[in-house]
């Protein structure tokens, strides 16, 4: 009696890792995907902020020039 109660809750726990095993696989492929398509707006916001970081106010004899506002 006992060898039988054995295989079902051996067949349950390969069902439960099975699943969590596809979830996981499910992620990855999802992320793999879509990284590439994060990547470059992200790394062209990271510049415009180094960009928009870096002006500093030029100044030219007694005159001072700001950074042109596009607003």
């Amino acid at each position: 009696m006992e060898e039988n109660a054995a295989v079902p809750l051996a067949n349950i726990l390969g069902f439960v890792l099975g699943l969590f095993s596809v979830s996981i696989l499910l992620i990855k492929q999802s992320l793999l995907a879509i990284m590439p398509l994060i990547f470059a707006p992200m790394v062209c916001g990271i510049l415009c902020t180094i960009l928009y970081k870096s002006q500093k106010n030029v100044s030219i004899g007694a005159r001072q020039l700001a950074p042109i506002d596009f607003n």
